[in-house]
């Protein structure tokens, strides 16, 4: 499931960016397993298994992306859940897929054929392959492209979606930071947590009966979990949260991005333990630390950023977008002043009065396209048309300096942590939202 992060290219900050690689790498893994099922030939008559307001899943979808979960839980070595256990998990992860999709296009928001080939070299360049030996990989693996394609294309479609309805409605004001740092001990802030966790949810307004019966489900699974059960295959079991098939794996998380109830909940745990029963206003959770780690240099080379940002639209697409930057990067050239148009041309809100000026940026706090470039150029050199996920950048090096960046640095970890956090529950809870209203009909009694 991905996570949101800012929208402003301002703030182009590392919150989402972990779980984005993660997910691509994956991907080409997940992928490269899929290569035999296309090779059977059996004439089945599709049924609908499931009505999402006014689309459907069908027999033959669901049993591809069953197949794929399958190939994807074999290969990471977690342990199959039950038949129908399994069967529940992936139709309620294609339901809230379809769901977002739907939204997304409610909204207007597409992905061009451009920006599905910035995803390719992603998946290419996390993979350390070409995009041609990517696609010589895909072959030799029986991976139909088109397949892989569209696949790359509901994910950003999904993460375009997610910044719009949920990062620009993410604040942290500077009372939060203080707060923050005010409760963290010397050295903690670096510190990162590997973290699994299970939930089954209940209400905080859930009658006594419902609320038994889910903690007599939760306390069945920490018993299974006690008696030696892996613990991926107790959350893929019980869980019901969207990354039970992953096994609950949430990935490394400084403190402040976990929901301080988790962070809680692992005080005191060695990597392999896990937590007792905990409640919160979502169920019942038990939280698993998988590892830990942490430390960090206080010296760093910083550079000074101005960029200028464009975004493809229905009636500008890329191509001319980049021709357009183009002719700036020229007048630059010529000897025009790059604040003066980026003050004109820049679509970036939040540093086009100032001129396109980004600050004083660390290693680090961009996301990783445009970071690579910046680290190219030498102060006073103007990049090529750069393409993320928020359009085309021209990006200038004002100049670098060594920055002590001690107290810099943990205000700005405190500042992504809590938005990190933030993100992940707003998002969580706009999923919840979007699911209760929306017209879903099961039709699993006909398989």
């Amino acid at each position: 499931m991905l996570r949101p992060d800012h929208t402003s290219t301002g703030n182009l900050t590392r919150g989402v960016r972990s779980v984005v690689l993660r997910m691509f790498a994956a991907l080409l893994v997940t992928a490269a397993f899929q290569g035999g099922v296309a090779g059977a030939a059996v004439e089945t008559v599709d049924r609908i298994i499931a009505v999402i307001n006014d689309d459907v899943i069908t027999e033959l979808e669901f049993d591809s992306e069953l197949k794929a979960i399958i190939r994807d839980l074999r290969t990471s070595g977690t342990p199959i859940p039950k038949s129908n256990v399994l069967r529940r998990q992936a139709l309620e992860r294609m339901i809230v897929e379809r769901l977002q999709l739907q939204y997304a296009d409610r909204v207007g928001i597409r992905i061009d054929e451009n920006m599905v080939d910035a995803a390719v070299e992603s998946v290419a360049q996390q993979n350390k392959l070409s995009v041609a030996q990517l696609e010589q990989v895909m072959q030799r693996d029986g991976i139909e492209r088109d397949l892989f394609r569209e696949t790359l294309r509901k994910q950003l479609v999904i993460r375009r979606l997610v910044e719009r309805e949920i990062n620009a409605k993410v604040a942290v004001s500077p009372a939060e930071i203080d707060a923050f740092l005010a409760t963290q001990g010397a050295g903690t802030l670096e510190i990162e947590y590997d973290i699994s966790h299970l939930l089954v949810t209940v209400s905080e307004s859930a009658s006594a009966a419902t609320l038994g019966a889910a903690r007599q489900r939760v306390d069945e699974a920490h018993r299974k979990a006690s008696q030696g059960v892996a613990f991926g295959q107790v959350v893929a079991e019980y869980s019901e949260a969207q990354d039970a098939l992953e096994g609950g794996r949430m990935g490394w998380r400084k403190a402040g991005q976990l929901p301080t109830l988790f962070l809680q909940a692992i005080q005191g745990l060695e990597p392999g333990e896990f937590s007792g029963v905990v409640r919160s206003p979502n169920g019942f959770h038990i939280v698993r630390l998988n590892s830990r780690r942490g430390g960090a240099e206080n010296v760093v080379i910083q550079s000074r950023v101005r960029h200028i940002l464009i975004q493809p639209t229905e009636l500008l697409n890329e191509e001319e977008v980049r021709q357009r930057l183009l002719r700036v990067r020229q007048r630059i050239a010529d000897g025009e002043d790059f604040a003066d148009l980026a003050r004109l041309y820049s679509e970036d809100r939040a540093t086009r009065v100032n001129g396109g000026d980004l600050g004083w940026i660390s290693p680090g706090a961009m996301f990783p396209d445009f970071e690579r470039a910046m680290d190219k150029l030498e102060p006073g050199m103007v990049s090529e048309p750069i393409r993320t996920q928020f359009g085309l950048h021209l990006i200038e090096i004002v100049e670098r300096r060594e920055k002590d960046i001690k107290a810099e640095r943990d205000r700005n970890i405190a500042l992504q942590q809590i938005r990190a956090r933030k993100t992940d529950e707003n998002y969580e809870q706009w999923v919840r939202q979007l699911r209760d209203e929306s017209y879903v009909e099961y039709r699993m009694d006909q398989l």
